[in-house]
Protein backbone atom coordinates (compact mmCIF):
# COMPACT_ATOMS: atom_id res chain seq x y z
CA UNK A 1 0.00 0.00 0.00
CA UNK A 2 0.89 3.52 -0.70
CA UNK A 3 0.49 4.49 3.05
CA UNK A 4 2.93 1.78 3.88
CA UNK A 5 5.60 3.43 1.88
CA UNK A 6 4.61 6.91 2.89
CA UNK A 7 5.16 6.11 6.87
CA UNK A 8 8.05 4.03 6.53
CA UNK A 9 9.48 7.01 4.39
CA UNK A 10 9.27 9.16 6.99
CA UNK A 11 10.00 6.85 10.07
CA UNK A 12 13.28 6.21 8.32
CA UNK A 13 13.90 9.60 7.45
CA UNK A 14 13.75 10.12 10.86
CA UNK A 15 15.49 7.25 12.23
CA UNK A 16 18.50 8.40 9.77
CA UNK A 17 18.33 11.76 11.04
CA UNK A 18 18.17 10.77 14.57
CA UNK A 19 21.34 8.51 14.23
CA UNK A 20 23.21 11.37 12.18
CA UNK A 21 22.55 13.89 14.69
CA UNK A 22 24.83 12.30 17.61
CA UNK A 23 27.90 12.58 15.14
CA UNK A 24 26.70 15.73 13.51
CA UNK A 25 29.63 18.19 13.33
CA UNK A 26 31.78 15.62 15.22
CA UNK A 27 34.89 13.99 15.11
CA UNK A 28 35.98 10.68 17.18
CA UNK A 29 37.00 12.92 20.59
CA UNK A 30 33.64 14.95 20.78
CA UNK A 31 31.37 11.33 19.64
CA UNK A 32 33.08 9.86 22.69
CA UNK A 33 32.44 12.38 25.07
CA UNK A 34 28.98 12.89 23.70
CA UNK A 35 27.87 8.93 23.97
CA UNK A 36 31.07 7.56 25.53
CA UNK A 37 31.17 5.43 22.62
CA UNK A 38 33.24 5.07 19.24
CA UNK A 39 30.64 4.35 17.18
CA UNK A 40 26.53 5.13 16.23
CA UNK A 41 24.81 2.12 14.91
CA UNK A 42 21.58 2.23 17.31
CA UNK A 43 19.62 5.26 18.67
CA UNK A 44 21.12 6.36 21.18
CA UNK A 45 20.82 8.86 24.28
CA UNK A 46 23.97 11.65 24.58
CA UNK A 47 24.75 14.94 26.06
CA UNK A 48 25.07 17.89 23.98
CA UNK A 49 26.36 21.51 24.72
CA UNK A 50 22.82 24.06 23.01
CA UNK A 51 23.37 27.60 23.60
CA UNK A 52 26.74 28.49 22.55
CA UNK A 53 29.22 28.35 25.73
CA UNK A 54 26.68 30.67 27.49
CA UNK A 55 24.11 27.96 26.97
CA UNK A 56 23.50 24.36 28.96
CA UNK A 57 24.47 20.87 28.57
CA UNK A 58 21.31 18.70 27.82
CA UNK A 59 20.34 15.26 27.80
CA UNK A 60 19.31 14.28 24.62
CA UNK A 61 16.58 11.18 24.61
CA UNK A 62 17.51 8.20 22.85
CA UNK A 63 15.79 8.60 18.76
CA UNK A 64 15.52 12.29 19.54
CA UNK A 65 15.75 14.24 15.86
CA UNK A 66 17.28 17.09 15.03
CA UNK A 67 16.13 20.44 12.58
CA UNK A 68 15.77 17.81 9.35
CA UNK A 69 12.78 16.25 10.66
CA UNK A 70 11.75 19.27 12.58
CA UNK A 71 11.17 21.55 9.35
CA UNK A 72 10.37 18.23 7.69
CA UNK A 73 7.09 18.22 10.46
CA UNK A 74 6.59 22.22 10.39
CA UNK A 75 6.27 21.68 6.60
CA UNK A 76 3.74 19.17 7.02
CA UNK A 77 1.63 21.02 9.13
CA UNK A 78 1.32 24.36 6.40
CA UNK A 79 -0.24 21.82 3.63
CA UNK A 80 -4.08 21.98 3.99
CA UNK A 81 -6.45 19.12 3.15
CA UNK A 82 -6.40 19.80 -0.76
CA UNK A 83 -2.72 19.52 -0.78
CA UNK A 84 -2.49 23.28 -1.16
CA UNK A 85 0.73 24.73 0.80
CA UNK A 86 0.41 27.55 3.15
CA UNK A 87 3.40 29.36 2.51
CA UNK A 88 2.32 32.83 4.58
CA UNK A 89 1.63 30.43 7.86
CA UNK A 90 4.82 28.44 6.90
CA UNK A 91 6.92 31.58 6.69
CA UNK A 92 5.34 34.34 9.03
CA UNK A 93 4.56 31.61 11.74
CA UNK A 94 6.70 28.05 11.45
CA UNK A 95 9.78 29.66 10.46
CA UNK A 96 9.96 32.19 13.34
CA UNK A 97 8.94 30.44 15.76
CA UNK A 98 11.23 27.27 15.26
CA UNK A 99 14.33 29.84 16.88
CA UNK A 100 12.72 28.60 20.37
CA UNK A 101 12.99 24.59 19.35
CA UNK A 102 15.09 23.81 16.63
CA UNK A 103 18.30 21.37 16.80
CA UNK A 104 21.13 22.01 15.42
CA UNK A 105 19.82 25.17 12.93
CA UNK A 106 22.28 25.72 10.26
CA UNK A 107 23.59 29.58 9.78
CA UNK A 108 21.44 30.48 6.90
CA UNK A 109 18.24 29.19 7.99
CA UNK A 110 18.44 30.79 11.44
CA UNK A 111 19.17 33.99 9.52
CA UNK A 112 16.60 33.51 6.94
CA UNK A 113 14.12 32.61 10.09
CA UNK A 114 15.01 35.66 12.30
CA UNK A 115 14.68 37.83 9.02
CA UNK A 116 11.29 36.59 8.33
CA UNK A 117 10.33 37.73 12.16
CA UNK A 118 10.13 41.45 11.21
CA UNK A 119 6.44 42.67 9.85
CA UNK A 120 7.78 44.14 6.90
CA UNK A 121 9.77 40.86 5.10
CA UNK A 122 7.71 38.71 2.54
CA UNK A 123 9.00 35.17 1.50
CA UNK A 124 9.33 36.27 -1.63
CA UNK A 125 11.44 39.05 -0.63
CA UNK A 126 13.28 37.28 2.26
CA UNK A 127 17.07 38.66 0.73
CA UNK A 128 18.70 38.58 3.57
CA UNK A 129 22.33 39.59 4.20
CA UNK A 130 24.47 38.80 7.86
CA UNK A 131 27.79 38.50 8.66
CA UNK A 132 27.48 35.19 8.63
CA UNK A 133 24.76 34.22 5.97
CA UNK A 134 23.89 35.50 3.04
CA UNK A 135 20.32 34.58 1.15
CA UNK A 136 21.85 34.70 -2.61
CA UNK A 137 25.08 32.91 -1.49
CA UNK A 138 22.97 29.92 0.51
CA UNK A 139 22.75 26.86 -1.45
CA UNK A 140 22.85 24.35 1.88
CA UNK A 141 21.11 21.49 2.46
CA UNK A 142 18.55 23.39 4.95
CA UNK A 143 15.34 23.62 2.54
CA UNK A 144 16.03 20.25 0.16
CA UNK A 145 16.20 18.30 3.88
CA UNK A 146 12.76 19.60 4.94
CA UNK A 147 10.76 19.17 1.37
CA UNK A 148 9.32 15.44 1.38
CA UNK A 149 6.09 16.39 3.01
CA UNK A 150 5.20 17.78 -0.86
CA UNK A 151 5.93 14.59 -2.53
CA UNK A 152 3.76 12.32 0.73
CA UNK A 153 0.80 14.77 -0.18
CA UNK A 154 1.22 14.68 -4.15
CA UNK A 155 -1.65 13.22 -6.28
CA UNK A 156 0.53 12.81 -9.22
CA UNK A 157 3.65 12.29 -8.44
CA UNK A 158 4.62 11.10 -11.93
CA UNK A 159 3.99 14.48 -13.15
CA UNK A 160 6.72 16.87 -11.73
CA UNK A 161 5.47 20.03 -12.97
CA UNK A 162 2.37 19.71 -10.93
CA UNK A 163 3.43 19.62 -7.85
CA UNK A 164 7.14 21.07 -8.02
CA UNK A 165 5.59 24.69 -7.69
CA UNK A 166 4.53 24.82 -4.03
CA UNK A 167 8.45 22.95 -3.07
CA UNK A 168 10.20 25.83 -5.02
CA UNK A 169 7.94 28.27 -2.76
CA UNK A 170 9.14 26.68 0.31
CA UNK A 171 12.68 26.57 -0.78
CA UNK A 172 13.69 30.30 -2.00
CA UNK A 173 11.60 31.45 1.62
CA UNK A 174 15.09 30.36 2.92
CA UNK A 175 17.68 29.75 0.58
CA UNK A 176 18.39 31.88 -2.69
CA UNK A 177 21.02 29.96 -4.32
CA UNK A 178 20.61 27.62 -7.67
CA UNK A 179 21.91 24.69 -5.99
CA UNK A 180 19.23 25.13 -2.62
CA UNK A 181 16.19 25.04 -5.77
CA UNK A 182 18.14 22.18 -8.03
CA UNK A 183 18.86 20.39 -5.00
CA UNK A 184 15.68 20.17 -3.28
CA UNK A 185 13.91 19.62 -6.75
CA UNK A 186 16.19 16.35 -7.39
CA UNK A 187 15.97 14.99 -3.67
CA UNK A 188 11.67 15.50 -4.38
CA UNK A 189 12.02 14.32 -7.98
CA UNK A 190 13.98 11.05 -6.87
CA UNK A 191 11.68 10.60 -3.81
CA UNK A 192 8.59 10.44 -6.06
CA UNK A 193 9.84 7.65 -8.29
CA UNK A 194 11.02 5.55 -5.35
CA UNK A 195 7.62 5.91 -4.30
CA UNK A 196 5.71 5.25 -7.40
CA UNK A 197 8.29 2.01 -8.82
CA UNK A 198 9.05 0.44 -5.32
CA UNK A 199 12.74 1.19 -6.11
CA UNK A 200 15.17 3.54 -5.85
CA UNK A 201 16.65 5.14 -9.25
CA UNK A 202 19.47 4.17 -10.42
CA UNK A 203 22.31 6.44 -12.00
CA UNK A 204 20.38 6.90 -15.67
CA UNK A 205 17.58 8.25 -13.36
CA UNK A 206 19.29 10.38 -11.88
CA UNK A 207 20.52 11.84 -15.36
CA UNK A 208 17.03 12.08 -16.74
CA UNK A 209 15.95 13.64 -13.75
CA UNK A 210 19.21 16.33 -13.61
CA UNK A 211 18.22 16.78 -17.19
CA UNK A 212 14.66 18.31 -16.40
CA UNK A 213 15.74 20.64 -13.78
CA UNK A 214 16.36 23.58 -16.18
CA UNK A 215 12.17 23.19 -16.35
CA UNK A 216 11.85 24.57 -13.27
CA UNK A 217 12.30 28.02 -14.80
CA UNK A 218 8.41 27.05 -16.67
CA UNK A 219 7.04 26.13 -13.32
CA UNK A 220 8.07 29.75 -11.78
CA UNK A 221 6.68 31.37 -14.49
CA UNK A 222 3.21 30.05 -14.25
CA UNK A 223 3.50 31.05 -10.76
CA UNK A 224 2.29 35.11 -9.98
CA UNK A 225 4.54 35.77 -6.83
CA UNK A 226 7.01 33.47 -7.94
CA UNK A 227 7.40 35.53 -11.33
CA UNK A 228 6.50 38.77 -10.43
CA UNK A 229 7.62 39.40 -7.13
CA UNK A 230 10.81 37.02 -6.37
CA UNK A 231 12.47 36.15 -10.00
CA UNK A 232 12.78 40.00 -10.79
CA UNK A 233 14.23 40.63 -7.34
CA UNK A 234 16.96 37.53 -7.84
CA UNK A 235 17.51 38.21 -11.22
CA UNK A 236 18.68 41.91 -10.78
CA UNK A 237 20.32 41.05 -7.12
CA UNK A 238 22.11 38.14 -9.01
CA UNK A 239 22.92 39.83 -11.98
CA UNK A 240 22.45 36.50 -13.78
CA UNK A 241 19.28 35.05 -15.88
CA UNK A 242 17.72 32.20 -13.03
CA UNK A 243 17.64 29.61 -16.48
CA UNK A 244 21.14 30.76 -17.11
CA UNK A 245 21.79 29.77 -13.15
CA UNK A 246 19.78 26.70 -13.53
CA UNK A 247 22.12 24.83 -16.38
CA UNK A 248 24.77 26.36 -15.22
CA UNK A 249 24.40 24.15 -11.81
CA UNK A 250 22.66 21.27 -13.78
CA UNK A 251 26.13 20.93 -15.79
CA UNK A 252 27.61 20.54 -12.03
CA UNK A 253 25.60 17.96 -10.79
CA UNK A 254 26.31 15.74 -14.44
CA UNK A 255 29.69 16.10 -13.37
CA UNK A 256 28.91 14.96 -9.88
CA UNK A 257 26.94 11.94 -10.80
CA UNK A 258 30.24 10.92 -13.05
CA UNK A 259 32.33 11.43 -10.43
CA UNK A 260 29.96 9.03 -7.95
CA UNK A 261 29.81 6.55 -10.86
CA UNK A 262 33.39 5.41 -11.04
CA UNK A 263 34.04 2.18 -10.14
CA UNK A 264 34.80 1.44 -6.50
CA UNK A 265 34.58 -1.19 -3.74
CA UNK A 266 31.58 -2.23 -1.93
CA UNK A 267 29.51 0.71 0.07
CA UNK A 268 30.93 0.25 2.91
CA UNK A 269 34.56 0.22 2.05
CA UNK A 270 34.41 3.32 -0.70
CA UNK A 271 31.92 5.83 1.04
CA UNK A 272 34.67 7.88 2.34
CA UNK A 273 36.24 8.17 -1.19
CA UNK A 274 32.40 8.94 -3.03
CA UNK A 275 31.84 11.95 0.04
CA UNK A 276 35.14 12.87 -0.84
CA UNK A 277 34.36 13.04 -4.94
CA UNK A 278 31.72 15.63 -4.81
CA UNK A 279 32.98 18.12 -1.37
CA UNK A 280 31.40 16.11 1.13
CA UNK A 281 34.23 16.93 3.68
CA UNK A 282 35.19 19.99 2.64
CA UNK A 283 33.87 22.92 5.08
CA UNK A 284 33.06 25.29 2.07
CA UNK A 285 30.58 22.23 0.04
CA UNK A 286 29.69 19.88 2.77
CA UNK A 287 26.45 21.02 3.57
CA UNK A 288 25.73 21.90 -0.56
CA UNK A 289 22.30 21.01 -1.54
CA UNK A 290 23.07 19.42 -5.09
CA UNK A 291 25.74 17.34 -3.49
CA UNK A 292 23.86 16.00 -0.69
CA UNK A 293 21.15 15.19 -2.66
CA UNK A 294 23.38 13.08 -4.94
CA UNK A 295 25.04 11.93 -2.42
CA UNK A 296 21.46 10.46 -0.60
CA UNK A 297 20.84 8.59 -3.94
CA UNK A 298 24.10 7.31 -4.42
CA UNK A 299 23.35 5.67 -0.44
CA UNK A 300 19.92 5.17 -0.82
CA UNK A 301 20.92 2.97 -4.45
CA UNK A 302 23.54 1.31 -3.08
CA UNK A 303 22.46 0.11 0.38
CA UNK A 304 18.72 -0.84 -0.82
CA UNK A 305 19.22 -4.66 -0.10
CA UNK A 306 20.51 -3.41 4.01
CA UNK A 307 18.85 -0.08 4.56
CA UNK A 308 19.99 0.29 8.26
CA UNK A 309 23.77 -0.67 7.52
CA UNK A 310 23.74 2.02 4.43
CA UNK A 311 22.49 4.76 6.89
CA UNK A 312 25.23 3.28 9.44
CA UNK A 313 27.84 4.17 7.23
CA UNK A 314 26.85 7.40 6.73
CA UNK A 315 26.72 8.57 9.98
CA UNK A 316 29.55 7.17 11.09
CA UNK A 317 31.37 8.50 8.24
CA UNK A 318 32.92 11.87 10.40
CA UNK A 319 33.39 15.36 9.07
CA UNK A 320 30.67 14.86 6.63
CA UNK A 321 27.67 16.18 7.10
CA UNK A 322 26.22 12.76 8.46
CA UNK A 323 22.58 13.54 9.56
CA UNK A 324 21.01 15.49 6.81
CA UNK A 325 22.37 12.97 4.33
CA UNK A 326 21.09 9.71 6.42
CA UNK A 327 17.85 11.75 6.82
CA UNK A 328 17.31 12.05 2.95
CA UNK A 329 18.31 8.25 2.12
CA UNK A 330 16.35 7.23 4.49
CA UNK A 331 13.40 9.12 2.94
CA UNK A 332 14.48 7.12 -0.25
CA UNK A 333 15.12 3.46 1.39
CA UNK A 334 12.10 3.38 3.56
CA UNK A 335 9.83 4.55 0.52
CA UNK A 336 11.37 1.88 -1.47
CA UNK A 337 10.90 -1.20 0.69
CA UNK A 338 8.36 0.11 3.91
CA UNK A 339 9.57 -1.41 7.19
CA UNK A 340 10.06 0.18 10.56
CA UNK A 341 13.53 1.27 11.75
CA UNK A 342 15.81 -1.08 14.31
CA UNK A 343 15.76 1.08 17.40
CA UNK A 344 13.58 4.08 18.79
CA UNK A 345 12.42 6.91 16.79
CA UNK A 346 11.10 9.80 19.16
CA UNK A 347 7.44 10.46 18.52
CA UNK A 348 7.42 7.71 15.99
CA UNK A 349 3.66 7.70 16.61
CA UNK A 350 3.31 11.21 15.70
CA UNK A 351 5.34 11.20 12.74
CA UNK A 352 3.29 7.87 11.30
CA UNK A 353 0.29 10.18 12.23
CA UNK A 354 1.69 13.02 9.77
CA UNK A 355 2.95 10.89 7.35
CA UNK A 356 -0.79 9.04 6.97
CA UNK A 357 -2.50 12.08 7.02
CA UNK A 358 -0.48 13.93 4.08
CA UNK A 359 -0.91 10.22 2.68
CA UNK A 360 -4.29 10.90 2.50
CA UNK A 361 -3.85 13.98 1.08
CA UNK A 362 -2.55 12.70 -1.54
CA UNK A 363 -6.31 10.46 -2.33
CA UNK A 364 -8.65 13.53 -1.66
CA UNK A 365 -9.42 11.68 1.37
CA UNK A 366 -8.13 13.73 4.06
CA UNK A 367 -10.18 15.93 6.60
CA UNK A 368 -8.98 19.14 8.64
CA UNK A 369 -6.24 21.10 9.00
CA UNK A 370 -4.07 22.77 10.76
CA UNK A 371 -4.85 26.15 12.54
CA UNK A 372 -2.48 29.17 12.52
CA UNK A 373 -3.18 32.21 13.73
CA UNK A 374 -5.51 35.25 12.27
CA UNK A 375 -1.99 36.55 10.51
CA UNK A 376 -2.93 39.99 9.98
CA UNK A 377 -2.80 40.22 13.43
CA UNK A 378 -0.05 37.81 14.38
CA UNK A 379 3.52 39.53 15.19
CA UNK A 380 6.38 37.56 16.14
CA UNK A 381 8.36 39.10 19.75
CA UNK A 382 11.71 40.70 19.29
CA UNK A 383 13.31 37.83 21.24
CA UNK A 384 13.04 34.23 20.38
CA UNK A 385 12.74 33.47 24.23
CA UNK A 386 9.02 35.08 24.27
CA UNK A 387 7.87 32.77 21.69
CA UNK A 388 7.18 30.30 24.69
CA UNK A 389 4.75 31.95 27.15
CA UNK A 390 1.52 31.94 29.18
CA UNK A 391 -1.99 31.85 27.99
CA UNK A 392 -4.14 31.71 31.02
CA UNK A 393 -1.68 29.87 33.39
CA UNK A 394 -0.99 27.46 30.79
CA UNK A 395 2.74 27.50 29.18
CA UNK A 396 2.55 27.63 25.08
CA UNK A 397 4.37 27.96 22.25
CA UNK A 398 2.82 30.90 20.01
CA UNK A 399 1.11 29.97 17.13
CA UNK A 400 2.03 26.47 17.11
CA UNK A 401 0.33 24.77 20.72
CA UNK A 402 -0.02 24.46 24.32
CA UNK A 403 3.25 22.94 25.91
CA UNK A 404 3.49 20.26 28.97
CA UNK A 405 7.32 20.36 30.87
CA UNK A 406 9.03 16.66 30.77
CA UNK A 407 11.19 18.25 33.33
CA UNK A 408 12.42 21.40 35.33
CA UNK A 409 15.18 22.41 32.72
CA UNK A 410 18.27 23.81 32.69
CA UNK A 411 19.38 27.49 33.52
CA UNK A 412 22.53 28.45 31.08
CA UNK A 413 24.07 32.35 31.20
CA UNK A 414 24.79 35.11 29.79
CA UNK A 415 23.58 38.27 29.92
CA UNK A 416 20.14 37.49 29.50
CA UNK A 417 19.67 33.73 31.47
CA UNK A 418 17.67 31.08 29.63
CA UNK A 419 16.20 28.24 30.48
CA UNK A 420 16.17 25.05 28.14
CA UNK A 421 13.11 22.42 28.68
CA UNK A 422 11.87 19.90 27.35
CA UNK A 423 8.45 19.53 26.87
CA UNK A 424 5.55 18.41 24.55
CA UNK A 425 3.50 20.06 22.32
CA UNK A 426 -0.57 19.61 22.76
CA UNK A 427 -0.38 17.33 19.63
CA UNK A 428 2.39 15.14 20.48
CA UNK A 429 5.60 16.30 19.18
CA UNK A 430 8.63 16.33 21.78
CA UNK A 431 10.60 19.48 21.71
CA UNK A 432 13.33 21.52 23.59
CA UNK A 433 12.25 24.60 23.82
CA UNK A 434 14.32 27.72 24.89
CA UNK A 435 12.78 30.03 27.08
CA UNK A 436 12.27 32.77 29.96
CA UNK A 437 12.85 31.26 33.62
CA UNK A 438 9.93 33.47 34.22
CA UNK A 439 7.93 33.21 31.13
CA UNK A 440 5.56 36.31 29.97
CA UNK A 441 1.89 36.41 28.89
CA UNK A 442 1.52 35.84 25.22
CA UNK A 443 -0.54 38.19 23.53
CA UNK A 444 -3.96 36.79 22.30
CA UNK A 445 -3.39 37.30 18.52
CA UNK A 446 -0.38 34.31 19.19
CA UNK A 447 -2.28 32.34 21.18
CA UNK A 448 -2.22 28.94 19.33
CA UNK A 449 -5.32 27.73 17.31
CA UNK A 450 -3.86 24.08 16.49
CA UNK A 451 -5.09 22.40 20.08
CA UNK A 452 -8.32 20.90 19.90
CA UNK A 453 -8.41 19.18 23.31
CA UNK A 454 -10.39 20.96 26.20
CA UNK A 455 -7.90 23.55 27.93
CA UNK A 456 -9.71 21.95 30.72
CA UNK A 457 -6.87 20.32 33.10
CA UNK A 458 -8.09 16.93 33.35
CA UNK A 459 -8.92 15.88 36.90
CA UNK A 460 -7.72 13.42 39.07
CA UNK A 461 -8.42 9.69 37.66
CA UNK A 462 -9.88 11.46 34.25
CA UNK A 463 -7.69 9.91 31.32
CA UNK A 464 -6.46 12.28 29.51
CA UNK A 465 -6.72 12.52 25.51
CA UNK A 466 -4.34 13.91 23.08
CA UNK A 467 -5.85 15.54 20.47
CA UNK A 468 -5.36 15.31 16.79
CA UNK A 469 -3.02 17.50 14.49
CA UNK A 470 -5.52 17.46 11.97
CA UNK A 471 -8.41 17.29 13.63
CA UNK A 472 -10.91 19.56 12.35
CA UNK A 473 -12.81 20.38 15.59
CA UNK A 474 -12.45 23.87 17.03
CA UNK A 475 -10.77 24.64 20.35
CA UNK A 476 -13.04 24.45 23.06
CA UNK A 477 -12.21 26.74 25.75
CA UNK A 478 -13.08 27.82 29.13
CA UNK A 479 -15.55 30.12 29.97
CA UNK A 480 -13.12 32.86 31.13
CA UNK A 481 -11.31 32.02 27.93
CA UNK A 482 -14.19 32.64 25.97
CA UNK A 483 -15.28 35.79 27.60
CA UNK A 484 -11.46 37.05 26.68
CA UNK A 485 -11.73 36.26 23.76
CA UNK A 486 -14.80 37.97 22.86
CA UNK A 487 -13.22 41.22 24.33
CA UNK A 488 -10.25 39.99 21.92
CA UNK A 489 -12.87 40.34 18.77
CA UNK A 490 -14.12 43.19 20.06
CA UNK A 491 -10.97 45.31 19.56
CA UNK A 492 -10.18 44.08 16.29
CA UNK A 493 -9.97 47.62 15.02
CA UNK A 494 -7.20 48.77 17.17
CA UNK A 495 -5.42 45.44 16.46
CA UNK A 496 -5.69 46.60 12.94
CA UNK A 497 -4.47 49.88 13.42
CA UNK A 498 -1.04 48.54 14.90
CA UNK A 499 -1.05 46.26 11.76
CA UNK A 500 -1.92 49.20 9.61
CA UNK A 501 1.46 50.91 10.36
CA UNK A 502 3.98 47.52 9.35
CA UNK A 503 2.38 46.10 6.54
CA UNK A 504 3.76 46.11 3.36
CA UNK A 505 3.09 45.73 -0.10
CA UNK A 506 4.55 42.68 -0.16
CA UNK A 507 3.34 41.20 2.55
CA UNK A 508 -0.06 42.23 1.34
CA UNK A 509 0.21 40.85 -1.93
CA UNK A 510 1.28 37.65 -0.66
CA UNK A 511 -1.37 37.64 1.52
CA UNK A 512 -4.47 38.09 -0.80
CA UNK A 513 -3.39 35.56 -3.76
CA UNK A 514 -2.36 32.83 -1.17
CA UNK A 515 -5.91 33.37 0.79
CA UNK A 516 -7.40 32.86 -3.01
CA UNK A 517 -8.50 36.62 -3.09
CA UNK A 518 -11.82 37.26 -0.53
CA UNK A 519 -12.87 40.32 -1.21
CA UNK A 520 -12.89 41.52 2.73
CA UNK A 521 -8.99 40.71 2.65
CA UNK A 522 -8.66 42.53 -0.66
CA UNK A 523 -10.52 45.85 0.86
CA UNK A 524 -8.41 45.55 4.17
CA UNK A 525 -5.00 45.36 2.93
CA UNK A 526 -5.86 48.17 0.44
CA UNK A 527 -7.10 50.34 3.20
CA UNK A 528 -4.34 50.01 5.85
CA UNK A 529 -1.84 50.71 2.47
CA UNK A 530 -3.42 53.51 1.61
CA UNK A 531 -3.69 55.34 4.72
CA UNK A 532 0.53 54.66 4.82
CA UNK A 533 3.20 57.21 4.15
CA UNK A 534 3.33 57.07 0.16
CA UNK A 535 -0.25 55.46 0.39
CA UNK A 536 -1.51 55.99 -3.15
CA UNK A 537 2.26 54.85 -4.82
CA UNK A 538 1.71 51.76 -2.47
CA UNK A 539 -1.97 51.18 -3.14
CA UNK A 540 -1.69 51.55 -7.42
CA UNK A 541 1.41 48.69 -6.76
CA UNK A 542 -0.46 46.04 -4.60
CA UNK A 543 -3.83 47.27 -6.54
CA UNK A 544 -2.00 46.27 -9.95
CA UNK A 545 0.04 42.86 -9.09
CA UNK A 546 -3.15 41.75 -7.35
CA UNK A 547 -5.47 42.75 -10.31
CA UNK A 548 -2.67 41.09 -13.13
CA UNK A 549 -2.58 37.86 -11.17
CA UNK A 550 -6.67 37.60 -10.64
CA UNK A 551 -6.69 37.79 -14.26
CA UNK A 552 -4.10 35.18 -15.41
CA UNK A 553 -5.83 33.11 -12.59
CA UNK A 554 -9.40 33.42 -13.74
CA UNK A 555 -8.98 34.50 -17.77
CA UNK A 556 -12.62 34.39 -18.21
CA UNK A 557 -13.96 36.55 -15.42
CA UNK A 558 -15.13 35.45 -12.12
CA UNK A 559 -18.27 33.88 -11.94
Amino acid sequence: MMRDRVVSSAVWAAWGDALGFVTELADASLLERRTGLTRIDETVAWRRQVGGKFGALVEIPVGCYSDDTQLRLATARAIDPTGLFDINAFSKVELPTFLAYGLGVGRGTRAAAKALSGSKTSWSGNFFETQDASYLRGGGNGAAMRIQPHVWASSNRGDFDSWVNPLIRNVVTTHGHPRAIAGAVFHACTLAVTLEDGSVPDPSGWRKIVEWLPSIQGVISTDDELSELWLPLWERSSEIKLEEALQLTTEEMLQQIQSLTRDGGSLHESWDEVVASVGGFDPDTRGSATASALLAAKLAFDGSTDAAGALRTAVNTLGSDTDTIASMAGALLGAAQPSQPPSRVLDVEFITQIASWLESVSRGSAKGRFRYPDLLKWSVPRSPMDLVGFVDGDLALAGIGLLTPLEEGRVGGGSTPALWQWAELSFGQTVLVRRRPDPRQLGQHNWPRSSTESQRRPQANEPASRPTLFDPTPVSVSPGRAASQEAGYASRNADRAVVAETLTVEIAIDLVIGSGFPAELVGECLMMLARQENGTEKAIAFSSVVATALRKRHPQGLT
